[in-house]
């Protein structure tokens, strides 16, 4: 991937997310990604470092680390997840020694008493796995803004 590519899904999962970039083009405030006005939010990426005691979580959008930071990158999954109607899968390999070696997202839906499911994208990559969950990611969120 390009420099230019990851910036622009770093910024697609970040609005994703709530986030919102702030330019703030007086000189009494900095600019930033601020995270959303929700106070357990805030407080959980406050205890696991992801951001600090102002409610920012960077300044520009090349700081920005979902690409790189399963801290970062988890807490997409869990929003996917809690939704009900999508599935992240992240697959590791059957002896372990690889680690993960794939994610796909799948949308799930019961229909007649039967559990259906849709492949809405998937990608795999045993080199390096963190960009298995974050491409599959990216895709999900394309998708998922093409639905609206």
């Amino acid at each position: 991937m390009t420099q230019e590519q990851i910036i622009e899904g770093n910024k697609a999962i970040a609005e994703f997310m709530g986030y919102i970039y702030h330019p703030h083009p007086d000189r009494f405030a900095l600019p930033g990604w601020k995270v959303p006005n929700d106070k357990p939010f805030i407080e959980k990426l406050m205890r696991i470092g992801t951001i600090g005691k102002r409610p920012y979580l960077c300044r520009t959008s090349k700081e920005i680390q979902f690409h790189t930071s399963w801290d970062w990158l988890m807490p997409v999954v869990e929003k996917i997840n809690k939704d009900g109607s999508f599935k992240v899968r992240i697959l590791f390999n059957a002896n372990g020694t690889n680690g993960i070696y794939g994610c796909y997202i799948d949308k799930v839906e019961w229909v007649n008493n039967y559990l259906q499911d849709e492949r809405i994208s998937g990608y795999s990559n045993i080199e390096n796995p963190i960009e298995s969950v974050y491409k599959a990611i990216i895709k999900f969120i394309n998708w998922y803004n093409e639905q609206k």
